[in-house]
């Protein structure tokens, strides 16, 4: 039984048991393989959500493909660590899930590609 105590504890077991250590990290091919699929849209005006009810990442295609990649790891966190759907006001402040989401994607999943190079 594997005892998850943290966001990154979570984001490392995530990724040893879906990236394939190719480099840079791509968040579409985790999120896929999580069976959460990712859709680019014109139609949204936040850098992304997740929608709970069916399982998938929405990502602005109006932001550089970075951010993008940011967005997506970031919405995999929400995914992967029970939040639901994710979608809120523009207006809506940053809240505590966020924070832990950050932490998720931040320190483990876009750093990642600098940690496994040997």
């Amino acid at each position: 039984m594997c005892l998850i105590y943290s966001a990154s504890d979570f984001a490392k077991k995530i990724l040893l048991e879906h990236w394939d250590y190719s480099l840079p990290v791509e968040p579409i091919v985790i999120a896929n393989k999580l069976g959460i699929r990712v859709i680019g849209t014109d139609n949204i005006q936040v850098s992304g959500y997740f929608d709970a009810t069916t399982s998938t990442i929405y990502v602005t295609n109006y932001e550089p493909e970075t951010r993008q990649r940011f967005t997506i790891a970031h919405e995999i966190g929400h995914a992967v660590l029970g939040h639901g759907s994710s979608l809120r006001e523009i207006s809506q402040q940053f809240n505590q899930k966020d924070y832990q989401i950050n932490e998720f994607q931040a320190k483990e999943i876009k750093n990642r590609k600098v940690n496994y190079v040997v």
